[in-house]
Parts: structure tokens; sequence; C-alpha cells
């Protein structure tokens, strides 16, 4: 079951945090290790992971992937440690293609969407993302706001959540493993 609450709470505490830092500014005032790796292209590639050892974290992410990519998919890791889901994470965990922890039934954990969930609230600002989608559909607002649809959909769905917005088109509906199949080659996104 997804903690809305809880990832919105989260994520607001974490702009108070380190909302004026990039990416890399954000890894070291959390002291997470950075590691580049070439997992290669196409469906099956991995794009990143997250990994802790004791108190201890270290992401890797696709080397092969877009610059832009690369920081959606570190952000997305970043998430996943800010909401502490590596302590829940399910136990049997396979791998990952996806982006998706796998429990031993072969579903992807709530974890995923409360990470893209926290992306979303962190780095999407509200207000933005308001006015664009009173202007523009989803497609075209996500544009205007030089971010990946898929995101703005999960910044939308969080909006109707909190009652920022009273009323959600279900036209477009990001799923959990929504970086699977993301074009992350695409540069111009302010990630």
């Amino acid at each position: 079951m997804i903690k809305y609450d809880f990832v919105y709470n989260r994520a607001a505490q974490f702009r108070k945090k380190y909302g004026n830092l990039s990416i890399e500014g954000i890894l070291d005032a959390m002291d997470i290790q950075l590691l580049s790796l070439p997992f290669g292209t196409g469906e099956h590639a991995m794009k990143g992971f997250v990994q802790r050892n004791s108190k201890c974290y270290t992401i890797a992410v696709n080397s092969d992937e877009s610059a832009s990519g690369q920081r959606i998919i570190i952000f997305h890791e970043i998430g996943h440690i800010w909401l502490k889901h590596l302590g829940s994470a399910p136990r049997g965990i396979l791998h990952d293609t996806t982006l998706g922890y796998y429990n031993q039934r072969g579903i992807i954990a709530d974890t995923e969407n409360e990470s893209n969930f926290f992306v979303a609230e962190s780095l999407i600002d509200t207000e933005e993302a308001k006015e664009a989608l009173h202007e523009y559909d989803i497609a075209t607002a996500a544009r205007q706001l030089h971010v990946p649809v898929e995101f703005l959909d999960y910044k939308l769905r969080m909006m109707n959540r909190m009652k920022i917005v009273n009323a959600y088109n279900d036209a477009f509906h990001a799923s959990s493993d929504c970086l699977k199949d993301m074009d992350l080659g695409r540069e111009g996104w302010d990630w």
C-alpha cells in the first residue's frame, strides 16, 4: 500500500534540507557514493540501483544513459534512501531491469511508486505545475515544464491526493516501472 502522506511529508522535508543543492551536492551532503557503470542499452539493460552496506550507501547508474537520464535514475535511488525503503525491501529480490524491486510473487513493490512520487513531489514546483496543467494537456504541460510526462503524472496524482487540485484526468497514467520504457536519452529536461 502506497503511503502518500508519508511520501508527501518526506519530500517536503527533503526540499527544506537539500532544495538549494545540485544533485552532486545532495550526494555529497548525504555521503552517498556514486558509481557510473556501462550496463548497456535496450529493453533488459539495468538502469541503476542502490545498495546499503552498514550505513554506507552506493548508487550505481548506467553510464550508457544520457546525462539527464542518469540524473532521473540517481534521484529515484535517492528517493529509496530518503524514504527508508532499503530497510523494508522484500526478501528474495531477484534482479532489477525496470528499477522495480520484485517480491517473491513477481509483483513490483509499492516502494517503486513511492520513489517515483518522491521524485515528482521533490523536483516539480506545485504552482508551476498547476499553471501549466491549467493551460495545457499533460503532455504539453510536461514539455513546457521540461520534465518527463511520467513524472508530471505522478506530481498531478500527488496534488490530487493532497487536495491541492480537485480533479485528475486519468487519460495518462504512469506505472511504477515507467523508467523501464521511458526515453531517458532526451536532453533538455531540467533534472
